[in-house]
């Protein structure tokens, strides 16, 4: 195959579902020792692209390619013949087994022997070689760190002599560190010729690795770009116009204290410090691991603080539930949406009214024209992007979910707003929406403390920044403090 032929290629491929077409006409190449960034909103097509070429969906019109031959892909493993791999956001990996019975999950046959577990381990190694994953192939999976799993599953596609992979939103759970030792991998795939897509919400990441992108919106192809660096140029692709400011300020923090966290002490906890003021939005980064998560879990009262004290507004505060935290003015937005916070086969309406049931009613009825109001309002502030209050939420994209679950909170008129990764699988347009919201929240006198590991997200975000590392807090930044190597060198220097 020469240079010049794509080893995969889409001609006018077409997929419509009942009153959607999901890909309109969509022709892209894709070539060996390259990096094709395949880039939009959520809805944009981008997925039922991936499920075309590895043969879930079947093209309604148009053809697939393969190494410039036809071919008709009846099912996933017609693709894998092909070469075809998928390194999901969401893994799908086996946590119950090992790291050699994943890699090899399928091929292993009835007879696990000891002698044949031998030999799988010894090909294990190999394997695992060969992305510099340096674990024991015994290891079960569920010891793993995430981007231990992440090369886990590259191992995996290698192994299956995969020489397409596509790589949708890898870097949701890693660390900023991680996430170089993944793109490190990424180029050293493309080194050895093969082809690779790469999806991902996070720009700048998918710009600095690509050698071209292509654009979809609304099901089809507005941009093909080859080289492109600059940011600006892809969300105007992306959302046909220019994002106005990603990070708005309209808020001025005031000098009231509205949390006030001292020497906060658990079994993942080792001395957390932090202030937080009216309409103020503070930030916490570290790496994953770090204790951000477990802090606005303990100070909500999903679990338990050993030692430390928590003032709520001047008054001291021992959340004994998350209940009581509720009624004391606090909302806990999770990082699991759709687990944690949503119930996906619930309408819209009967999602923002969960949990606020005793404002909207008396005796354990609920007003109709109350509840009405709420639904109303919360739909028309948040723009919530639903075509009723009864549409199912779990068909929402990403960003109208997280606003169905902030409009939850704001119903309630919250004071203290704990967001666990904000943004995760939220793409950019939603996005600056999204921080438009938590403004607004923040100027009308709200307060925010937000765990993030995007720190683009952060340095815009931000009024203050908290560093936690080993589950202390070991640094605090004002604006003017704030850059992208001082949180580095905070989250992941240990001090003399």
């Amino acid at each position: 195959m020469g240079d010049s032929t794509p080893f995969v290629e889409l001609r006018g491929v077409t997929k419509r579902f009942p009153g959607v077409t999901a890909a309109r006409d969509v022709s892209i190449s894709f070539f060996r020792g390259k990096v094709h960034a395949l880039l939009g909103e959520n809805g944009a097509g981008k997925s039922t692209l991936v499920k075309i070429i590895s043969g879930i969906y079947a093209p309604d019109d148009g053809q697939i390619f393969f190494e410039g031959h036809p071919v008709r892909l009846h099912a996933p493993v017609d693709a894998e013949r092909h070469g075809v791999a998928v390194v999901h956001q969401h893994r799908t990996l086996v946590n119950d087994l090992t790291v050699a019975e994943n890699l090899f999950l399928g091929q292993l046959g009835p007879c696990w022997s000891v002698f044949r577990r031998a030999n799988w381990n010894s090909r294990a190694k190999e394997l695992l070689a060969t992305v510099e994953l340096d674990v024991d192939p015994s290891t079960p999976v569920r010891d793993l760190s995430p981007a231990e799993q992440q090369l886990l599953e590259i191992a995996r596609a290698i192994g299956r002599n995969a020489r397409f992979i596509i790589f949708d939103e890898p870097t949701t759970s890693l660390t900023p560190p991680e996430c170089e030792v993944l793109f490190a991998q990424i180029r050293s795939l493309r080194e050895r010729g093969l082809a690779i897509v790469y999806i991902s919400h996070d720009l700048e990441h998918a710009l600095a690795l690509s050698d071209e992108i292509t654009v979809l919106r609304d099901g089809a192809v507005v941009a093909h770009e080859v080289g492109l660096k600059d940011v600006e140029t892809v969300v105007r692709h992306m959302i046909g116009r220019t994002l106005d400011a990603g990070y708005p300020r309209t808020r001025t923090a005031s000098n009231d204290e509205v949390l006030y966290v001292s020497d906060l002490r658990s079994s993942r906890l080792n001395g957390v410090d932090l202030q937080v003021r009216r309409s103020e939005i503070v930030c916490i980064a570290g790496l994953v691991g770090s204790g951000r998560t477990e802090l606005l879990r303990a100070i909500f009262g999903l679990d338990r603080f050993e030692v430390g004290d928590i003032r709520l507004k001047g008054s001291a505060f021992t959340p004994r539930s998350p209940r009581h935290s509720i009624d004391a003015g606090l909302g806990f937005v999770s990082e699991d949406r759709k687990q944690q916070g949503l119930v996906l086969e619930l309408g819209v309406s009967a999602n923002l009214v969960l949990g606020n049931e005793r404002p909207l009613g008396r005796l354990g009825f609920i007003s109709s024209a109350r509840e009405k109001s709420l639904v109303q309002n919360a739909i028309q502030s948040l723009r919530i992007k639903a075509s009723s209050p009864r549409t199912q939420v779990g068909t929402l994209s990403g960003g109208n979910q997280q606003k169905v679950v902030l409009g939850r909170w704001l119903a309630r008129s919250t004071q203290l707003l704990l967001i666990d990764e904000p943004t995760v699988g939220i793409d950019v347009g939603a996005r600056a929406e999204f921080y438009r919201l938590l403004d607004e929240y923040a100027a009308a006198g709200g307060s925010c403390l937000i765990v993030s590991s995007d720190l683009t997200e952060v340095l815009g975000l931000a009024d203050r920044v908290v560093v936690m590392r080993d589950g202390a807090s070991v640094a605090e930044m004002e604006r003017s403090e704030m850059n992208r190597e001082n949180l580095l060198r905070a989250m992941t220097t240990v001090a003399a």
